[in-house]
């Protein structure tokens, strides 16, 4: 009798943890079948288009609220799934449950390991913890005027709330609110995955001096990645962004299909210019080179990325980009002599072959750390042709072989835009490839991710001292 117990009370247990879908039904247009994950209410919203990788969103609350950000992700191919964690308040025991989830959804609708989590308010301070607690499961983190400090909401606006807090943790009210973003956050910070909060500066509910601005300056000093965008005048709704193309943008950059098939050197001297930026709130950043540099798409959006990194930092730009010219020779006249830049992004053309073409290129980045040695360098090329012959072969030689001499970044945008068209992701012609907005979301997507893994990778590393020159 004890064995026929144990039996149906595993199976009971089975039953509740599997789906039990209703009829498909329709979500602005998008197949949409409900289940039941123990006892929780969900939602999984198939794309007309899924992508090959499995990648997919997950909203732990507030289903069908401020779409606009879901139904762009399906639109990219993304599967949108929800399962219901509004009113746990982030407790250890939904965190788990969350993590079992997660397992679940992946077996169950054939996902990627990795999940994009968006949460808003309330929604926004499970995200954050639960994020904490399974980095390794999370691709990329997207809040909303996230509550990052339970004292302050429902703690000190709600005293319902406040005691639906306690409740839910099984405790008297002590005044503490330890499941809290701001007492988690940690693992996150160790861990590399970035966060990017939307918040509004009139928001009274959840206030971002008193939230967010916290918990970022806590991650941050953690050696956490964070980024932020404040809505002037908005309150807490409503939620998200007018476009959401730039937050769908930074979710499609983090996949790990995504990032395999980019080519980014770091290598060591690179991360001075953060450190700027951040401690003394000032930056002067540099675009030089040909039609890469020239494109203002492609420089907006690297503005924009450094700003939602660095919201308080006064930025100067420097624009030097001419089509169908290289940065050799240039860069004295166009940057240096207009006053010292702390990051230079140098767009290199293929033209760069000829002996006097490499004693230039290598002269002009001398010059530049000379001018000043704590300049970050990045140089991207992009040129790339149906068989890639010996001049373009050359050039990235020669690129290669200068940035290991001086040891700056480098990012191949040649070999990545090769292989994007060949594994069949868009179709245009290959000489003219870079030339394309396309390509340019490609470009900021590389820098974007630079940025991140040098973030990273300084985490625990002292400050940057002045670039000592190597010999010529």
């Amino acid at each position: 009798m004890k064995n026929i117990k144990c039996i149906l009370a595993s199976v009971f247990s089975l039953l509740i943890t599997i789906s039990l879908f209703a009829a498909p039904k329709q979500w602005h247009g998008f197949k949409c079948s409900e289940f039941v994950f123990e006892g929780r209410a969900g939602a999984f919203v198939e794309p007309d288009n899924p992508r090959k990788d499995g990648a997919w969103i997950w909203k732990p609350a507030f289903w069908g609220a401020f779409p606009d950000f879901d139904i762009e992700m399906l639109k990219r191919g993304y599967r949108f799934v929800y399962c219901n964690f509004t009113h746990d308040y982030a407790n250890p025991k939904s965190i788990e449950a969350g993590g079992r989830f997660v397992d679940f959804a992946v077996r169950e609708f054939n996902l990627s390991n990795k999940v994009s989590i968006e949460g808003m308010s309330r929604g926004g301070a499970y995200t954050l913890c639960f994020a904490n607690r399974f980095p390794e499961k999370v691709a990329a983190v997207y809040v909303d005027a996230p509550v990052c400090d339970f004292s302050i909401w429902p703690g000190s606006k709600d005293a319902k709330l406040r005691a639906d807090y306690f409740a839910k943790h099984n405790k008297a009210d002590d005044g503490k609110f330890e499941s809290s973003p701001i007492y988690n956050y940690k693992n996150l910070a160790k861990s590399g995955v970035p966060v990017w909060s939307v918040c509004g500066d009139a928001d009274k509910t959840v206030p971002i001096e008193k939230n967010f601005y916290v918990y970022r300056k806590l991650l941050e000093d953690a050696g956490g990645i964070s980024m932020l965008t404040v809505k002037n005048g908005c309150g807490h709704h409503p939620h998200g962004l007018k476009d959401p193309s730039p937050s769908a943008d930074f979710v499609d950059r983090r996949q790990p299909s995504y990032m395999a098939k980019q080519y980014i050197n770091l290598r060591e001297n690179f991360g001075a210019s953060l450190e700027k930026f951040k401690t003394t709130r000032t930056g002067r950043v540099g675009f030089v080179g040909g039609s890469v540099a020239e494109t203002k798409a492609l420089c907006n959006m690297a503005k924009d990325d450094l700003q939602r990194r660095f919201p308080f930092t006064q930025f100067e730009f420097v624009e030097s980009g001419i089509n169908a010219t290289d940065a050799t020779f240039r860069i004295e006249n166009d940057i240096i002599s207009k006053g010292k830049v702390d990051l230079l992004f140098i767009d290199i053309s293929a033209n760069v072959v000829g002996d006097t073409q490499i004693r230039g290129f290598e002269g002009e980045i001398r010059n530049i750390l000379e001018a000043n040695p704590s300049c970050d360098v990045v140089l991207m090329y992009s040129f790339t042709i149906p068989t890639q012959n010996n001049r373009s072969i050359r050039a990235i030689e020669i690129v290669e072989t200068v940035a290991n001499h001086y040891k700056i970044v480098s990012i191949d945008l040649a070999k990545e835009i090769k292989q994007r068209m060949n594994d069949g992701e868009f179709d245009c012609r290959l000489d003219n490839a870079y030339c394309s907005s396309l390509a340019n979301k490609l470009c900021a997507a590389a820098i974007a991710n630079m940025f991140d893994a040098a973030q990273a990778r300084n985490r625990n590393s002292p400050k940057k001292t002045p670039y000592l020159l190597p010999k010529k």
